[in-house]
């Protein structure tokens, strides 16, 4: 193959293409403003965990950098007063490099003014649902999935750090020597969690289950919802908050008297069940 050819198709540039007309026809069509913000700065993201590209500055001109996100920019035009708005953008982080990562990559990023997490999290999957055409979701606590899956608490401070790696090698393979107990959990969430879930459509994941820690889904009287079909002890943290069907959420507390379920259920057949709900 001649060196000076591009790796993109044209059939990914126009899929490419596509994609960036339903973004902005997204976004758009809810009234969300496209704006522009500088790709070089003065200033750079505090984050240790994130390397930066330095321009040097020539004789007394300060360094600038790259923009890592358009994050800092864009939440000063809300400061000053913007509405919604959303961005698609370069963007450019230094040394991430692999299957998922370029050092230069676009970015979408949107602000809503005045809403909450949850009413960003049901956009967020109506984005997603439109563009990858899925009709459902489920949200998760961060805490019930690695209870779910790998039956363990990553929040429980009686779980060792030695505990984690060890259930992190035997599912991985040899780990770095001096990860840190949150580097753990993140490798047992990409490496672990996050192609376990890869069937089970949308998929967010809240960082812990309620206050009161309580089972947010009956499947009968003293069992909770569990994905691979079974049922376990409403005293097991494992339970699903919310669900959406062809663009529907439904809070199952509050419908539980609605849903007629047999005594184990899968995620899909829950989704047929709603579907029929008048």
């Amino acid at each position: 193959m001649s060196q000076w050819l591009p790796s993109a198709s044209p059939e990914g540039l126009a899929a490419r293409a596509d994609l960036l007309k339903e973004l902005r026809r997204f976004f758009c069509d809810r009234g969300v403003m496209e704006v522009e913000t500088p790709l070089i700065s003065r200033g750079t993201v505090p984050d240790s965990g994130i390397d930066v590209f330095r321009l040097p500055g020539e004789g007394d001109q300060p360094d600038r950098y790259l923009q890592t996100s358009p994050e800092s920019a864009m939440k000063r035009l809300l400061a000053a007063g913007s509405d919604d708005i959303f961005q698609i953008c370069k963007a450019f982080r230094k040394g991430e490099a692999g299957s998922h990562h370029n050092p230069e990559f676009t970015l979408l990023e949107w602000y809503r003014v005045g809403w909450d997490h949850a009413a960003l999290m049901r956009e967020v999957a109506d984005l997603l649902g439109t563009i990858l055409n899925l009709d459902g979701w489920q949200v998760w606590p961060y805490r019930a999935l690695f209870i779910e899956l790998l039956d363990v608490d990553p929040l429980d401070e009686q779980v060792s750090l030695t505990t984690l790696m060890d259930l992190a090698q035997s599912r991985i393979g040899r780990l770095p020597e001096g990860l840190e107990r949150d580097a753990v959990l993140d490798l047992l969430m990409s490496h672990c969690i996050e192609p376990a879930i890869g069937d089970w459509e949308v998929v967010f994941i809240t960082q812990a289950a309620n206050d009161d820690g309580e089972p947010q889904l009956r499947v009968t009287k003293g069992k909770t919802y569990n994905t691979r079909g079974g049922v376990k002890e409403e005293t097991d943290p494992r339970w699903l908050e919310a669900v959406a069907v062809d663009g529907t959420t439904f809070g199952l507390v509050e419908n539980w008297e609605q849903l007629t379920l047999p005594q184990t259920v899968s995620g899909k057949t829950l989704g047929a069940v709603l579907r029929r709900l008048p």
